[in-house]
């Protein structure tokens, strides 16, 4: 694998999709005339485009042993540029220097109004599950037990493009009949999910939003302090990030790739491997009407 970090390099961006009708578990479906002239030209690299955030607390290196899994499994050579925004990666994607991306549920959503043709190959899980969800937590020290005590409080997200620590708790407290634009006094964001346990722990007056992985005590994400946190609501269930393609990818380098990150549980070493780095340990056949439900969560 060649790993290049991108800072630098005229804007690059990645996904964008319709509401596709077809069965839920898979994805075939694709411009026939856009990917037909693809068909039959010989295809040696793929390149991955990831962001910062789309890996999470971790870094593109983490994603090695799915690199050299896929590049075993497909008999392609890969390439993955790092991009410091899902703006940069988007246009990546439509400039045609990307086939692949990684995305957030969010991002994913947002990016499909923007390229068409880009299609979710799989949804990554963890320990077999394909979602997730979020929580809204407090020290273990303040004394709210249920949604409705979160009132007035100063909230710590973890940025605007965050689904589980912005978009779905927001979504949560419109649930209950409260306006999230004035349910809280004040909102901050600090950036990662860590952050924003680590910034919970230390003042105990704060709200904090954030993702179960790095709560529960299963999770091989947990943060270190996550045992001074108490966990006062939890969100709808979330997908996991997307692999997604666009159709300049040919159908066939698609198929290839889709089958081989489905069986990535098969091996249970690089499926360890991968979770311990990156937090996923599989995938499943995805389809935009999986994130379907994440779009319903915006603000209209």
């Amino acid at each position: 694998m060649r790993l290049f970090p991108i800072y630098a390099i005229g804007l690059l961006l990645f996904i964008s999709c319709g509401q596709v009708k077809q069965p839920e578990g898979s994805d075939d479906s694709y411009d026939e005339t856009a990917v037909e002239s693809l068909r039959n030209i010989p295809l040696t690299e793929i390149v991955l485009g990831v962001y910062e955030r789309s890996v999470g607390e971790t870094t593109a290196h983490d994603l090695q042993p799915l690199i050299d899994f896929l590049e075993k499994k497909t008999k392609y050579d890969y390439k993955v540029l790092v991009y410091p925004e899902v703006d940069d990666l988007v246009a990546g994607m439509r400039e045609g220097l990307v086939n692949l991306g990684i995305f957030t549920p969010m991002t994913y959503v947002q990016a499909r109004k923007l390229l068409p043709g880009i299609q979710p190959l799989v949804t990554a899980t963890q320990q077999s599950s394909p979602t997730y969800v979020g929580y809204l937590v407090v020290n273990e020290k303040n004394q709210a037990e249920t949604l409705p005590d979160l009132k007035g409080k100063t909230v710590v997200y973890v940025s605007k493009d965050s689904t589980s620590g912005f978009l779905y708790p927001r979504s949560l407290i419109k649930s209950w009949g409260f306006d999230p634009n004035k349910f809280f006094k004040n909102e901050r964001f600090a950036g990662t999910h860590s952050l924003v346990i680590e910034q919970v722990v230390a003042d105990s007056s704060l709200v904090g939003a954030v993702g179960q992985g790095f709560v529960d005590e299963s999770s091989l994400l947990r943060h270190s302090e996550a045992a001074q946190l108490k966990v006062v609501a939890k969100t709808a269930r979330i997908p996991f990030d997307c692999v997604a393609a666009t159709n300049r990818l040919p159908y066939e380098a698609r198929s290839n790739i889709r089958a081989a990150l489905v069986s990535i549980d098969d091996d249970l070493e690089v499926s360890k491997e991968l979770r311990f780095r990156w937090g996923y340990d599989g995938f499943v056949l995805s389809s935009n009407q999986r994130y379907d439900a994440v779009a319903q969560q915006f603000d209209p």
